[in-house]
Formats: C-alpha cells, sequence, structure tokens
C-alpha cells in the first residue's frame, strides 16, 4: 500500500495497513511525530510487514551521478527555499523540507554523527517554517542545512567540498521540493 496523504494522517492509515497485513510504502515524513513513527516501526515488526519511507531523492539520476563525484565529503551545505503552501504546514519545515537534504547527506558521508545544533522558529505557521541546522560527524564533515518555507520564491542548491576540491565544489540546482 502506497500511503500519500498529509502528515497527520500517516499514521492512522499506515497503521490500518500494517494491521491488515500490508507492506507500505509511506511518503515522507513517515508520521508527524517521533513518538507515531517510532510506533508504526513497532507495528510493522510486530506484524512482519515492511515499512518503508519514499525518499525518492535518493533514487534519482541526479543523486546517482552526484554520488560517483562525491568522494569524501567535508563539508556539505544545503539550502532549500519554498513559497508557502498550506499544504505544508501540518508539520514542521524539518520533516517537509529538511528531511530530504538530510537523507543525501546521510547516504554521501559514510560516518556517525559525532554532534547537531539546530533551531527552527515558527512564523506564519505554528510549526517551525525556518529553521538552521549544522551536523558534524566523527570522521570531520560538516554539513549545514538551512530552509525556509514561506517566501515568495523558491530555490534549493547544494554545494559539496570533497578532500582536494579547493577550487572545484561540486554544487547542484534543485527545482523540485
Amino acid at each position: 500500500m502506497i500511503v500519500a496523504a498529509p502528515a497527520e494522517h500517516h499514521f492512522p492509515v499506515a497503521a490500518a495497513c500494517l494491521k491488515a497485513g500490508r507492506h507500505v510504502l509511506v511518503e515522507k515524513p513517515i508520521a508527524a511525530t517521533l513518538e507515531e513513527a517510532r510506533a508504526l516501526a513497532a507495528l510493522a515488526q510486530e506484524t512482519g510487514c515492511v515499512l518503508q519511507v519514499g525518499h525518492l531523492l535518493r533514487y534519482s539520476s541526479e543523486h546517482r551521478a552526484i554520488s560517483e563525484r562525491i568522494g569524501k565529503p567535508l563539508y556539505i551545505e544545503a539550502t532549500r527555499i519554498a513559497p508557502f503552501k498550506p499544504r505544508g504546514t501540518d508539520v514542521s519545515v524539518i520533516l517537509d523540507l529538511m528531511i530530504h537534504d538530510l537523507d543525501l547527506v546521510l547516504s554521501f558521508v559514510d560516518s556517525p554523527i559525532e554532534s547537531i545544533d539546530a533551531v527552527g522558529v515558527a512564523v506564519s505557521s505554528e510549526h517551525e517554517d525556518i529553521s538552521n541546522a549544522r551536523v558534524r560527524f566523527t570522521n570531520g564533515c560538516v554539513a549545514q542545512f538551512r530552509q525556509v518555507a514561506f517566501l515568495s520564491k523558491q530555490n534549493a542548491a547544494c554545494a559539496c567540498f570533497p578532500k582536494k576540491a579547493i577550487s572545484q565544489p561540486i554544487l547542484w540546482p534543485r527545482n523540485s521540493q
């Protein structure tokens, strides 16, 4: 079963599918809260069903091309700016936008996370719609994330600085959210 609905409905719909013995692919985010996500994971384990989150960008040709060139990244900076959309206000900008870049960076950096420093603010909705995070990995790589979900202009870009790429960082624009 594929669950593609507003995030607040992911948990009840996915839980019903798992209880019915169905494998489930849930669009991101897996649930609106960490508690709901953990409950779904436990339910999938109990029922023996597959529960997967659809991080579609990981399977794009763009991601494959970057993965082949990236080597060992030392610094990554990812920015997503999106216009205000009422549909996106059911969850934080972290679960709506940042999650894409987090998933991609975790797939590029083969190292455990050492520390995370993050801040988010609710400016135009009840959930955070602007956020900034810095993730440090034990191998020395640092990833910086910035998301804004209420501006009139849309933009997404990422820069990766692998070892020995002093003047040639790997850049790629992304126009889809």
